[in-house]
């Protein structure tokens, strides 16, 4: 009995070995027969494009959404400016050529962000306001623009002085009464910050007041002008 027993043991784990056998058998022969076949399948149909196009189309959950959702880093900006050394000299006409110093960097970086993001899953219109910040990175700058002053043109007076080149006699000589009496001069010490950033000059103002649309800006700062004209 006990031999008996034995033999039907082993008769049946070799019946199991032998259909685990075929089994891996059939697995390689399926999977050798999807890698012959697969070459060919890719000559017609390209996978990784149709993953890239799946994600990128415009619909919300794709990949191209999330990405327009995050805020991401832009341009890093290097700006170096120049202060005049013989500012009083200059103007008093002893010298002919303006002397300056070169002050920087200051190191901006941008970031981006597209706010009220809509799509419109049908046209396949997508549609957003995008939107620009700067950080001062000030470890990598030569110091907070606030804390240095600079004696700079004066940017304001200049582009006025510039536009009204081109009017009538008599016109310029009203403005140069005007400008006379808000005692401007070609030549301002302001902060780094101000030249960088700017701020509400009554000189744009009393134009824009006087002439709408002659100068399309309210502020003369440089980094401000950059943003407002590249983007």
């Amino acid at each position: 009995m006990v031999t008996l027993s034995k033999t039907r043991s082993i008769e049946t784990q070799d019946a199991a070995d032998g259909l685990a056998r075929k089994k891996l058998v059939l697995s390689l022969t399926l999977l050798g027969l999807a890698l012959l076949i697969l070459p060919f399948i890719f000559i017609f149909v390209n996978p990784i494009q149709m993953l890239a196009n799946f994600q990128l189309r415009i619909a919300k959950g794709t990949l191209l959404n999330e990405l327009l959702l995050q805020e991401i880093e832009g341009a890093k900006l290097y700006v170096y400016l120049f202060n005049i050394t013989n500012a009083e000299r200059f103007l008093e006409g002893h010298d002919h050529i303006l002397k300056v110093d070169e002050v920087g960097p200051f190191v901006y970086q941008e970031y981006r962000t597209n706010d009220d993001l809509e799509i419109n899953i049908e046209p396949g219109i997508m549609r957003y306001t995008p939107n620009y910040r700067s950080e001062l990175i000030i470890e990598e700058s030569v110091g907070r623009p606030e804390d240095i002053f600079l004696v700079v043109p004066n940017i304001a007076l200049l582009s006025a002085v510039q536009i009204l080149s081109t009017y009538p006699y008599f016109i310029r000589q009203i403005c140069k009464v005007v400008l006379t009496s808000m005692n401007m001069k070609a030549l301002s010490r302001i902060s780094a910050y101000t030249y960088l950033w700017g701020n509400t000059d009554p000189l744009i103002l009393m134009v824009n007041s006087a002439v709408p649309g002659l100068i399309y800006y309210n502020s003369t700062g440089l980094m401000t002008r950059i943003i407002t004209s590249v983007h």
